[in-house]
């Protein structure tokens, strides 16, 4: 006996049975970053009554394979090692597809965007792809060939039925500088779990923080969240420390993840003689519970499409001054849940920096208004509900998004 669902079809008044749409998610890699934590977020939030998800990643990097567990996720590895398995890995790809019965393809990362693209193409199955950064075409060719770049950009444009976009910049920036047809585009804000990972007790918090890092009289302790990466501007954060402690002695500043510029910034900061006032942390798994614990997140971004680790800030009632750049525009009002800055300019961010510090009341203010603004506007359920209605929008399954349906009981054969 199997039990199934029915469902009206509320505009024909006629019932029909259906399964939910079988979604593979494709990732380059399950390694440390935002784009694999979202892909996991969004995931673990669809309702199964209407996705049944699975999620296949490219190289054999499992940094996130625990946590995608912990969600009651197993990702797929398809091992891919490099050009000259590009056969053997679109190969396995087709098979993974035909034998899960892929009703669409979700694909995320650059490496898998064009394999995905490749696939959907021979098997008549839609495929949609997230574009997660803003990148001009400029950036994008000092990293990869020409040839490369607009042989995906074509393959694309024909197989791809919809791209999604985390901000309204990154979707200008999509049309503008790679040609894509706005009626392709779909801007679907990035959103996180705030009530449940942000909405804690933050005294608590940075009492524990200050202790586990040996900081017991540090003030004010600021954090920036982020991979160590040139467009992340983090080497800003050294020369504006210099003018914050100037006003602010005990102040500390926590610098939270991985990336190559590693090595530089541990040089600027032993040149500049601030050891004792940042902190470098790597990468760690208790990002809420660093937020919680500080009084003010700094984000220096030279380009940003929407910024997760601002949301996140926002979300837990922190005052944030970040860069007037990309999506954090949309993200934040300046002087009312942020201030912005222009990017590239230390002065500037230690003036925005003392400006919230010398005036504690204003700097609470501006972070309970920016933590409603982020739990109305960024939250992970509605992120989900939108990822689902698009795919029953470019299935050939149904004409109807999710939201048409209405239930009409449950029944058992």
């Amino acid at each position: 006996m199997t039990s199934r669902t029915v469902r009206t079809r509320s505009k024909l008044h006629t019932s029909v049975e259906y399964r939910p749409l079988n979604v593979l998610h494709t990732l380059s890699g399950l390694h440390v970053g935002g784009i694999g934590q979202l892909v996991r977020q969004n995931v673990a939030a669809m309702d199964p009554d209407q996705v049944k998800n699975y999620v296949c990643y490219f190289t054999p990097r499992h940094d996130l394979l625990e946590s995608y567990r912990e969600s009651r996720i197993e990702p797929i590895c398809l091992d891919h090692r490099g050009k000259r398995h590009i056969p053997r890995t679109l190969w396995r790809l087709i098979r993974l597809i035909r034998r899960l019965k892929i009703d669409i393809i979700h694909a995320n990362h650059g490496l898998d965007r064009g394999m995905a693209a490749v696939a959907g193409r021979l098997l008549g199955i839609p495929v949609v792809v997230t574009v997660h950064h803003i990148a001009p075409m400029q950036s994008v060719l000092q990293t990869y060939s020409r040839r490369r770049v607009f042989g995906i950009s074509m393959l694309e444009k024909v197989a791809v039925k919809r791209f999604v976009v985390i901000s309204q910049s990154a979707k200008d920036v999509q049309m503008s500088e790679y040609g894509l047809d706005e009626s392709k585009i779909e801007v679907i804000y990035s959103g996180i779990n705030a009530i449940k990972r942000f909405g804690m007790d933050r005294e608590t918090a940075r009492k524990d923080v200050r202790s586990a890092f040996g900081l017991d009289d540090a003030f004010p302790l600021l954090l920036n969240v982020g991979r160590l990466h040139p467009v992340k501007g983090q080497k800003h954060l050294v020369p504006m420390m210099r003018l914050v402690l100037e006003k602010w002695p005990k102040a500390h500043l926590l610098i939270f993840g991985e990336g190559q510029e590693r090595e530089a910034l541990t040089a600027a900061i032993e040149q500049a003689g601030l050891e004792n006032h940042i902190t470098l942390l790597g990468q760690r798994s208790d990002v809420p519970d660093l937020l919680k614990g500080a009084d003010l997140f700094v984000f220096p971004g030279l380009n940003e499409a929407l910024g997760i680790s601002v949301i996140e800030a926002m979300a837990t009632g922190l005052p944030v001054v970040a860069t007037n750049v990309g999506g954090l525009r949309e993200l934040i009002s300046d002087g009312d849940t942020g201030l912005l800055v222009e990017p590239g300019d230390p002065d500037a961010l230690a003036k925005a920096v003392l400006s919230v510090l010398d005036m504690e009341d204003k700097g609470q203010a501006m972070g309970l208004r920016a933590q409603r603004h982020a739990v109305e506007n960024f939250d992970a359920a509605t992120t989900a509900s939108r990822l689902e209605s698009l795919y029953y929008s470019v299935t050939d399954k149904s004409g109807w998004s999710p939201d048409s349906w209405s239930a009409s009981g449950e029944a058992s054969s």
